[in-house]
């Protein structure tokens, strides 16, 4: 209790919403206004792919160009060291989940009692799986900022002639259907 009485909201459940608060919450989400299609021109793959860094493996180099072909929205100037490090976290992907299909996902692990002597063992996680976990995150978090993944290139504008291609043909259905 406070000073003057209790003190609101301390305690219990928190009041529930009016129907007006409702209907205000309600109105915020629905006004959100959808930005307009533009008309999406295709644009073309670089003329010529660029040099490939230093380092990367067989599977690196194939990803390095096609990256650079299927993505033709990425600059050759202010794009390359990003489309670098995404094929080397790849590559490193790659390389850590060799060793864990080697050795397996866990290890055998000695117990050892205070006295030096071994007593038993217990199977324990592999060590590389947490790095592993780490890396795949950072190759997803990379793969969006390049636009490589079905809803980064929503969210940056590059699939809007798909979209616009199927709200087409969902329009044209709807009116032979109206016709019928």
């Amino acid at each position: 209790m406070g000073s003057r009485g209790p003190v609101p909201w301390t305690a219990g459940r928190p009041p529930k919403r009016t129907a007006e608060q409702e209907a205000k919450i309600g109105r915020r989400a629905s006004s959100k206004a959808t930005p307009p299609v533009a008309e999406v021109v295709a644009l073309p793959p670089p003329a010529e792919l660029p040099p490939v860094p230093v380092g990367l493996d067989e599977r690196g180099v194939e990803l390095w160009a096609s990256v650079w072909t299927c993505a033709p929205w990425l600059s050759v100037d202010l794009d390359a060291a990003a489309v670098q490090l995404y094929c080397e976290q790849l590559a490193e992907r790659n390389v850590l989940r060799a060793s864990l299909a080697e050795h397996g996902a866990t290890l055998v692990e000695p117990i050892v009692a205070p006295t030096g002597r071994v007593v038993g063992e217990r199977l324990v996680a592999h060590p590389l799986l947490a790095p592993l976990r780490s890396l795949e995150r950072a190759i997803d978090v990379t793969r969006e900022r390049l636009g490589l993944s079905p809803g980064s290139r929503v969210r940056l504008g590059l699939a809007e002639a798909e979209l616009a291609a199927r709200a087409k043909s969902l329009r044209d259905a709807k009116l032979q259907w109206r016709k019928s």
